[in-house]
This record gives structure tokens, C-alpha cells and sequence, in this order.
């Protein structure tokens, strides 16, 4: 009895750059709507100017973010992000500052 050949089972590393392809194509495609949006409001951003921005047709728009409220949503939900990632850098958290106070010897620690 011969056993015929299987083919191969697609593998994780297979998709990674598949998905990491995406992703990028995700961030310039949000990194165009947000200068966009920078430079002249909400308005200013259509789906046909932010994918001649991107470098892109208008499908891709659609494909990653399902409509243009979905692309909005991407924008702020990263404009978001990168407020409190720099607010996280200027502005230590609570805890931080009773363990700074207290290794100082000053008399207001989290434990009053």
C-alpha cells in the first residue's frame, strides 16, 4: 500500500511576516492620517488622502480598518497611547514617588 505525500502544515513562522507586513502597512497608514489630520483637522482626512499619503490605493484602508470611523478610532486610540507613554516619562507614578520620599528620609511616605 503506498502512502501518498501530505502537504506541508503551514507553520507560525510562515505568517509572522505576512502579519508583521500588515502591521507596518497598519502604522503608516496611521502615521498618514495623523499628519493629516496635524496639518489641516478632521476633514482633511478622506480615505482617498490618506492612502495617496500612505502611498496606498483605498481598499487597503478598508481592508485594515473596516471604514473610515474604524480609522478614526486607530488615530486616537494611538494619539492616546503616545500621550500617556510621554506623560509615564515626565510624570513618576504614586508608588514611585513614596518610595522616593521615603528612601529620602522625608516624613511623608505611602505607609502614613
Amino acid at each position: 500500500m503506498a502512502v501518498e505525500p501530505t502537504q506541508p502544515i503551514p507553520t507560525r513562522r510562515a505568517a509572522e511576516p505576512a502579519t508583521a507586513a500588515r502591521e507596518q502597512t497598519r502604522r503608516r497608514i496611521i502615521e498618514a492620517a495623523t499628519g493629516l489630520l496635524e496639518q489641516g483637522g478632521r476633514d482633511s482626512i478622506t480615505t482617498r488622502a490618506v492612502a495617496d499619503a500612505a502611498g496606498l490605493q483605498p481598499p487597503a484602508l478598508y481592508r485594515l480598518f473596516g471604514d473610515k470611523e474604524g480609522l478614526l478610532d486607530a488615530v486616537a486610540e494611538h494619539g492616546f497611547t503616545r500621550f500617556l507613554a510621554a506623560k509615564q516619562q515626565i510624570e513618576p507614578s504614586p508608588t514611585t514617588r513614596s518610595r522616593n520620599c521615603a528612601s529620602a528620609g522625608t516624613p511623608w511616605s505611602s505607609s502614613d
